[in-house]
Order: C-alpha cells, then structure tokens, then sequence
C-alpha cells in the first residue's frame, strides 16, 4: 500500500474492520488459538478505540471475563494476563480519561482472578492448584498498579492504591497467622509469602513517580513487605523479593526509607552468603546513598559491622581455594567477584569520616581493623584489578588519615609499616604486570601513598621506605633514584617518579629469572 492508501485505511477501513470483528462471535470460540489471535488482534489496534469509544468497555471486559482470564483454556488465561497489560501501554492518551468511571470495576474484575492465589494459604496438592501462576498474576498486578497510577486514576489514585494494597496486607496477616498455627512447613509459608511479595512488588512499580502522593499507602506496603522478612529473614525467596521491594521503595521514598529499613537491612546482612551477596550489597550502598547525613551516620554505625563480620564469613566460605592450586574457574570468579563488589563498598564509604570514627572505637576497631586486613591481602592477588582496586582504597585512607596520624600513633604505624609493605608486595608479587593497564594504575596509586606519606613524615619515611626496597634484588641505585624522587623538595613530577617505579619492577622480573 502507497503511504496515501495506509493513511486512508486507518481513518476508514481500520475503523470498519474492527467493527465486524467487535459485532462478530469470534471472541466466544472454544478455539483457543483463534481466541488468543482475537485478544492479540485487539491490542495490536488498540488505536481504533479513538474513533469508536463506544467499544471501549467491551474491549477491555474482553481481557477479564470468560473470553480472557476466565477462560478455560489455560492458554488463553495466561495470554490474556500480559495482553491486558500491553493493552492498558497501548490504549490513547485521550481514552484514558474516559476510563476513570471504569477503573473501580476493573480493579474488582483484577482483585477477583488473583485472589485464588493469595485464598490459597498452605494448601497442597490439588487443593493448591489455581486457574492462574504467579507469574501470570504478576501481570495482573502491575496492570493494577498503572490503573491506579496518575496517568489513569488522576487524583483518586491514591484512594484505589490504598484499597489495593489493604487487600494484599489482609491476606499477609492471614497467612502468617496460618504459619504460625502451622508449623510443620516453613519452606512452605516462606515460599507462599515470598509470592505476594512479588505481587505486592510488582503493584508498587508503576506508581513509583506518583509517590508524593502515595507516601502513606507505600509506607504501608513497605511495613506489610518488612513484617514477612522479619518473620522468616532466612528463607531465600523471602530474601529476595523483600530485596525486589526494598529497591521499589528507595526509587519512590527516597531517603524517607531509611529510618524504617535500617533494622531489616542489619538484619539482611546477619543472613549474607555466596548466593545473596552481589544483589544485597547493591541494596545496602543504595540506601546509603540516600541517606541524608543526618541519617549517615546512625545507620553506618549500626550497619557496617555487622555487614563487614558477615562478609568476612562469606569470603572464608572460599578457603578451598589456594593461589597455587588449580580450582574451577567458577569458584575462583565467584569469589572475586563478591571481594570487587566488597572492596568498591569500602572506598565509597572512605569517604565518610565515619569509618575513622569506628576504627578508633574500641567497641568496633576489630571489626574495622579485619576490613582493612582484607584490603592489605588483596595487593598480594593476582587479580590485577582487585590489587588496583587495594591500592586506590590505601591511596584514600592515606591522603585522609594523614595528618590525624601525626596525634594517634596507631595511625602512624599503619601507614608507615602497613600501608608501605602491602605497597612492596604488590611491587614485588609474581603477579604484577606493568604492561597490563591494571597493573599501570597500580604503579600509579604506590606512587601516590609513598609521595604523601614522604610529605608527612620527610627523612624518617623515606630512609623506611629505602630499607624496605633495598631488601629486594633491585640494583640500589634503581632504588635510591625511585626514593630521591618521592621526596617532596625534588623537582620530580609523578609521572616522572612513576616512570623510575616501573623501572623497579622490571629490574625485578630480570633479576627473578
């Protein structure tokens, strides 16, 4: 067709062949692929409805009724849960607002096919089968969801969100009350809560942008989301869909999460593992991040220990594994993985002074003293990234705590003796590659803690730093040019003095073989 003949048939023969499909019997069919080609015919011209508003409230209780979800065929029932939802993204601008009168009927329509799930309890077997899956359901909801967004409800929005979510809460309460007399089966009560966790999730994710005017019904939904994760903190689904909703609740609340989530999140982290760690961690630094700084400070106290103890534990889970031994490349990449995304944690919170405050609390320092004994280990890796990552995190602690170190002689000792030998390990390991563009910012960030520690401490650093070198097989002369050029009253440039570094570390590897 010419761009003219397209043009007219959808001001004309759109309009016409929609409606003999609308007056025709076709959408009865006990045909299922003919039903569902029906649903998808409706959908994929959604746009007729501009011109022939009439069929709005037939197209939609299409999707709803015996036609649709109600249908016998659980074909057609699933279909019709993700057609309605593409329908509610396709339908006009201006239908939508014709639609208001409808939406309290369709919210019922909707509320009535996921009931079956949620009615369910801890039923088994036959008396656990429903017409629906949840994953089917999830559609539903989040169709429930844009019904009561701003773009359909307007301002009524809020008054159907929170009847919406009262359903959801209703049933949590009943189903914990259940568990608790049933005791017998708690894989079983987490798996059935996890469920409308995800369903409640998923009702809360089109109405994100609405929350200034949601704050009351979506802290509801947070408080019913973290009842659950109290209740049963070590069942994994229910660790992660609360996890799914938490990440919902930060984009819509912001920093007004915080003070309500702290203590699920202390407890989030007494649950880490293998498994949980990667999406978990993203949680914590998330809700960190909006953390006003009024707010920074009480939640890192409480928080980072306990998230440092826990992470430890989870780091020990990969003992087996030995740098000189052959272990599945799986193994070995899941470990790096969990300590790049722990290590990325630490540098952003260098920032806070809270990490100083807590290192010299003697109630916390050996928590905060392993994290930086895992930092220190990590310029022996040979993962040249994650030694990379050590050094950047060595390099901020030390431009920070330098000057307070002049007062708190452990702070001194640290950098010096410490900092200075995890330093000469990573200069000296088998492992580092000054060709490796990790291995180049390495060099880069040693040469930036040994030039502000020799600004700090002069003569008494530099003479430390060139007794430490000079115990390698490295020609001294390499050596003394290497520290003559740390000094802060040469004329050496960083790039300069990086350069003599570099000549270290090739004098090393000759001298190596």
């Amino acid at each position: 067709l010419s761009l003219e003949e397209r043009t007219a048939f959808k001001k004309t023969g759109l309009k016409t062949t929609m409606d003999i499909v609308m007056q025709s019997n076709v959408g009865e069919s006990k045909n299922s692929k003919l039903s569902v080609t029906y649903l998808e015919t409706l959908v994929r011209y959604a746009g007729f409805l501009e011109r022939s508003p009439g069929y709005l409230k037939p197209v939609l209780m299409s999707f709803l009724d015996h036609r649709g979800m109600g249908n016998p065929s659980e074909e057609v029932r699933g279909r019709s849960c993700y057609l309605f939802f593409r329908l509610l993204h396709t339908i006009p601008q201006g239908q939508r607002k014709m639609m208001t009168n409808l939406i309290p009927q369709l919210l019922r329509a909707l509320q009535q096919r996921i009931f079956p799930i949620l009615e369910r309890g801890l039923a088994t077997g036959e008396r656990a089968r429903v017409p629906l899956t949840v994953s089917n359901s999830l559609f539903i909801c989040e169709s429930m969801g844009i019904l009561c967004s701003s773009n359909f409800a307007g301002k009524d929005g809020p008054t159907y969100f929170t009847q919406c979510n009262t359903v959801f809460r209703d049933r949590v309460v009943k189903l914990a009350k259940e568990s608790r007399a049933f005791k017998g089966d708690p894989q079983l009560a987490g798996d059935r809560l996890s469920d409308i966790i995800k369903m409640l999730a998923t009702l809360t994710k089109p109405v994100t942008r609405d929350a200034k005017y949601l704050e009351k019904p979506l802290a509801s939904c947070l408080e019913t989301v973290l009842m659950v994760f109290k209740a049963l903190p070590a069942h994994p689904k229910v660790h992660q869909s609360t996890i799914s909703v938490l990440h919902q609740m930060l984009l819509a609340l912001k920093s007004r999460v915080v003070p309500p989530v702290t203590q699920a999140l202390v407890i989030l982290c007494g649950q880490l593992n293998t498994e949980n760690y990667l999406q978990a961690s993203s949680l914590i630094v998330q809700v960190i991040g909006l953390a006003t700084q009024d707010q920074q400070k009480p939640l890192l106290t409480h928080l980072l220990p306990v998230y440092f103890h826990h992470t430890k534990k989870v780091l020990g889970s990969f003992k087996f594994i030995d740098e000189k031994e052959r272990a599945y490349g799986s193994h070995i990449q899941e470990r790096d993985d969990i300590l790049k995304r722990f290590l990325n944690f630490v540098r952003r919170i260098i920032v806070w002074e809270v990490f100083l405050f807590n290192f010299q609390e003697s109630s916390q320092k050996m928590s905060y003293s392993q994290v930086l004994q895992t930092v220190l280990e990590g310029c022996r890796r040979s993962d040249l990234n994650i030694v990379k990552t050590c050094l950047g995190i060595l390099s901020e602690l030390t431009k920070k705590w330098i000057h307070i170190s002049k007062k708190v002689e452990s702070l001194r000792r640290f950098l010096i003796v410490n900092v200075t030998k995890a330093t000469l390990e990573a200069i000296f390991s088998k492992y580092m590659d000054i060709s490796d563009a990790q291995g180049a910012r390495a060099m880069t960030e040693i040469v930036k803690i040994h030039r502000n520690l020799a600004s700090c401490y002069n003569k008494e650093y530099l003479s430390h730093l060139h007794n430490m070198m000079s115990r390698s097989n490295v020609p001294n002369e390499i050596v003394r040019q290497y520290v003559y050029a740390c000094n802060p009253s040469s004329s050496q440039s960083p790039g300069e003095t990086r350069s003599y570094l570099m000549k270290i570390v090739r004098a090393s590897k000759t001298v190596g073989r």
